[in-house]
């Protein structure tokens, strides 16, 4: 059986109606913090101090591709 299962199992023996699971690893975290704490998303009305370094469009731009496709990358 899988820590999962298990969980599930005791959630269930204890009458709780669900679990909510962490699914996510340290990397996903290091990302999502990297890309969508610390970078205003446009679609949102953020703003960026001007001028804006090419750096930082490069993250906007990564950070934009990751809020509009899957959340999870295989090593995650």
């Amino acid at each position: 059986r899988s820590a999962l299962e298990n969980q599930i199992e005791e959630a269930q023996q204890d009458s709780y109606n669900g679990v909510c699971l962490n699914i996510t690893n340290d990397e996903w975290r290091r990302r999502w913090t990297s890309l969508c704490l610390t970078t205003p998303s446009p679609a949102e009305g953020g703003t960026v101090p001007m001028p804006i370094s090419d750096e930082l469009k490069e993250q906007q731009r990564i950070a934009e591709l990751w809020r509009v496709s899957d959340a999870f990358k295989k090593s995650e």
